[in-house]
């Protein structure tokens, strides 16, 4: 079988589908029929494929000596053809790459819980306050006295922009 060494990895589809909007649910199910297909497919393909027999070939030819000709030459070429698979190099330096990069986010989630923090304090403080209909000059600039020093300010100035 072929995929003993390509197409070990396992896809948990139900936990993908589930994370999908409904719109690319269709697409996702054509996705999965093809990798179904694709991996049944492979599954079936034999890890070295079969020897070819010269001597039926032999048998059928009206020329003799082609095959005579032919097996050597594909020996030969069978020769040049055998490849190791490719060697791991990029493993450890993808999992170090990968295990900075979740240092560096769990950093900025912890960093955004605190910012999310005080913006919630700010928004319990703006919905505690009155209404602004209901609430008079004073009470309004009652915690904010940067603003009412601007006011005075203009009012002193007589500038009422």
């Amino acid at each position: 079988m072929a995929a003993r060494k390509v197409g070990t990895k396992v896809f948990d589809f139900a936990k993908i589908a589930s994370t999908l909007p409904a719109s690319a649910q269709g697409q996702f199910a054509s996705l999965r029929a093809q990798y179904d297909a694709v991996s049944e497919k492979l599954a079936r393909t034999p890890e070295t494929p079969a020897a070819i027999d010269f001597a039926s070939y032999q048998k059928s030819l009206v020329s003799k000596n082609l095959i005579a000709q032919i097996a050597p030459i594909k020996a030969a070429y069978e020769a040049d053809l055998k490849t190791p698979y490719p060697e791991d190099t990029t493993t450890a330096e993808i999992k170090a790459q990968e295990k900075a990069a979740v240092a560096e986010v769990t950093t900025i989630i912890e960093a955004s819980k605190g910012r999310l923090a005080k913006l919630e304090s700010e928004l319990a403080a703006l919905k505690a306050e009155k209404d602004i209909a209901d609430i008079t000059t004073d009470e309004f600039l009652r915690d904010k006295p940067e603003e009412r020093k601007r006011i005075e300010q203009e009012i002193e100035k007589e500038n009422y922009a």
